[in-house]
């Protein structure tokens, strides 16, 4: 414990977004301290990597010396490494289609089907994450390091100093730091926009496209979907590109959808998904009524998780409000947020990991490259940084309103064609990084400072509702055509693609400009 201490960087939160960043500056010689109001170990909802995710934590490790994190970036290297920690394999992401009041079954044509490959192998797969697993890891990286950390520590007051600098207080202590950063994600107790934020603009989540709420928890024992299919008709499954499994596993409902994000240890994450705007919260209801009441519209859904016990947390699921949210501001004279207390959108697309470590990249560098944390220069690329991370916001948040329009509509195949402006998204974006950056810069992720890119996205959004199902599915393939470097919308077989991923990188190396600089062949 420490009483009274003087920081470079104070963080507060230490998931493995706040705990790498600290790691990263006291690896590059400041001296940091990481508060936390719990105890590692503790609960976090469990999480899909992604190549791109994946990419951004092997350029982090590369940079700045921590060749800790290297294994954690595919599956095979993770269990060699470190097989005490746990994770899942995940070669990519399958949906499943459900009718209300039918069981599911697996169609020749696949038509209530889409698996999307990742990755070529389980080895060089990517990895789900369990989350309290993971954040103790990089916690312990961090005190590695020579972070000083506190734990159970509740933030009674945060002030400014005279020397422009903060002063946090709690029952544990005081401490002053030259720069302040708010990893506390959506249960911030900071809130630094509205204190110490000069102009405050009005940027409400009411604004956000997304309205979606979510009840989850963690699960052992619960049937492998693949088994439940098999035990229906096995014509079909042979045509699967991977163990559908073994990926981050959705299920389309006509409220929402369902994930399943399945790890080693026989525990499984669940959350069920749900329209906010259609079905909106009813207080009245316990969280486990309305689990079984939406549950008991899906019989194959129903038996599967009746034969499955909850484990975590013990408190019992956890039900959330409206998920989607964003901040006036994330950043401030001498303090930030990180991405993702900066805002959030939706699971769907699983863009969380990639989104925070992106903002942990860029944070940690505008540190470690102003020489003066009080001039221009440091304001200036913290101005970089949010402008980033609101526009990555901004494309999730169109990218996923878009998906639950289609579910709305109850056309799964105009959800098929719209999710392929993520995949191309996601797609492009990873072969940029094995592109020599001649020009000292990467673009933002999802291509999100691509204007055309952008603006596509959006007029297909608005064509979603007004054209037939293969109108809609042709006009997704036309609009794409110039970030379509997979061969999206012609698989071998319908809705199954095995050959999306992108080659294995050699040699990346990243620079940190928000400038755009285009993906190839789109220039």
């Amino acid at each position: 414990m420490f009483a009274s201490k003087d920081f470079d960087v104070l963080i507060v939160g230490s998931g493995f977004a706040g705990s790498l960043t600290a790691t990263i500056l006291a690896q590059n010689g400041l001296s940091v301290g990481l508060i936390d109001r719990a105890r590692h170990p503790r609960f976090a909802i469990g999480e899909s990597s992604t190549p791109t995710a994946n990419f951004i934590l092997r350029m982090l490790a590369t940079k700045h010396g921590l060749p800790e994190l290297i294994p954690l970036c595919k599956f095979g290297p993770w269990r060699k490494a470190y097989p005490q920690l746990t994770c899942g394999l995940k070669r990519g992401f399958s949906y499943f289609c459900h009718v209300a009041g039918q069981e599911f079954e697996s169609r020749l044509d696949h038509a209530n089907e889409l698996l999307v490959a990742a990755s070529m192998n389980a080895d060089v797969a990517d990895t789900q994450w369990l989350r309290a697993d993971v954040d103790e890891f990089c916690f312990r990286l961090a005190q590695s390091r020579g972070c000083v950390t506190l734990e159970a520590v509740t933030i009674n007051d945060v002030e400014r100093d005279h020397e422009g600098g903060f002063r946090v207080s709690s029952d544990d202590g005081k401490w002053r730091c030259r720069f302040l950063m708010d990893a506390t994600g959506r249960a911030t107790e900071l809130r630094l926009a509205d204190r110490f934020a000069r102009h405050v603009t009005d940027s409400k989540p009411t604004k956000l496209r997304t309205h979606s709420r979510t009840l989850y928890g963690h699960f052992a024992n619960l049937p492998r979907w693949e088994e439940m299919l098999l035990a229906k008709s096995a014509a079909a499954l042979q045509d699967f590109p991977f163990r559908c499994d073994d990926a981050a596993l959705h299920h389309i409902l006509d409220e929402g959808w369902m994930w399943w994000i399945r790890f080693e240890n026989d525990i499984t994450s669940v959350g069920l998904v749900l329209d906010e705007q259609r079905f909106p919260l009813d207080p009245s209801i316990s969280p486990a009524d309305e689990w079984q009441r939406v549950l008991s519209r899906y019989p194959s859904l129903l038996t599967a998780l009746n034969s499955a016990e909850l484990v975590a947390p013990d408190r019992g699921l956890v039900r959330t409000d409206r998920l989607q949210r964003r901040s006036t501001t994330c950043v401030g004279e001498n303090w930030a947020m990180l991405p993702h207390t900066a805002g959030f959108i939706d699971p769907l697309f699983s863009t969380g990991i990639a989104c925070s470590l992106a903002g942990v990249d860029r944070l940690t560098t505008s540190l470690l490259q102003s020489t003066d944390w009080s001039g221009a220069e440091l304001r200036g690329t913290l101005a970089d940084y949010e402008r980033a991370t609101f526009a990555e916001l901004a494309l999730i948040d169109q990218l996923v309103s878009g998906a639950y329009a289609a579910i709305a509509e109850g056309s799964f195949r105009k959800f098929v064609a719209h999710s392929m402006t993520y995949f191309a998204a996601a797609t492009c974006w990873e072969r940029r990084c094995l592109v020599p950056q001649t020009a000292g810069a990467w673009p933002l992720l999802f291509l999100a400072d691509h204007q055309q890119f952008v603006q596509t996205v959006v007029e297909l959004e608005s064509a979603l509702l007004s054209t037939s199902e293969l109108a809609f599915a042709e006009l997704c393939r036309e609009r794409l055509a110039a970030f379509n470097q997979v061969g999206l919308f012609a698989p071998a077989l319908p809705n199954m693609y095995g050959q999306t991923a992108a080659p294995e990188p050699k040699d990346l190396k990243f620079t940190n400009s928000d400038s755009s600089s285009g993906v190839p062949g789109l220039a």
